[in-house]
């Protein structure tokens, strides 16, 4: 078993919710979800070579809502999972089948309308589904809030990790 931490800190997120740029802000988090599907990819790859068991943890340091644009005390999601649940509740020929082609980080062109052509999912609610641990299906601060962990300081965090894997290998 082994933990790897990547600490994607994307500077440009946190200055679009400063510059209360919606626009951006949904590019750049997109951009990350689509760093963590390639991460997953090439974890999964070496799990299935043999070469350990990996765990995805994914959460934020802190919140910097558009609305305000000023950092919050608002919790930020927080979630984690043995790789091979995640391959399992996303499909496994969906990781193995994640692009891994480099792509740009987000940007927008002066004087566009940060608010125009943002893409909001139409989720029915039989689409979303949880997996396992409790009945949280999204990732965001309002969802987490009613997960299993509860709300827990951030100085709490490497201590739940560290559980979550010991009772995962036990």
């Amino acid at each position: 078993m082994i933990l790897i931490a990547l600490i994607m800190s994307l500077q440009a997120i946190d200055d679009a919710g400063h510059d209360k740029a919606v626009k951006l802000k949904v590019r750049g988090l997109e951009a990350v979800d689509r760093a963590i599907g390639q991460l997953a990819r090439l974890l999964w790859e070496a799990e299935k070579a043999g070469h350990y068991q990996y765990f995805l943890c994914v959460t934020g340091d802190h919140s910097t809502p558009v609305e305000y644009g000023d950092h919050s005390f608002e919790p930020v999601p927080f979630a984690i999972c043995r790789l091979r649940d995640y391959a399992a509740a996303i499909g496994e020929d969906n990781v193995i089948n994640t692009q891994l082609d480099d792509f740009p980080l987000p940007s927008v062109k002066s004087g566009e309308d940060l608010l125009d052509d943002i893409e909001s999912p139409e989720r029915k609610p039989d689409q979303l589904k949880a997996f396992s641990g409790d009945a949280v299906c999204e990732f965001n601060e309002v969802a987490t809030a009613r997960g299993c962990l509860g709300r827990f300081p951030g100085s709490e965090m490497m201590g739940i990790i560290k559980k979550f894997i010991k009772a995962k290998n036990d």
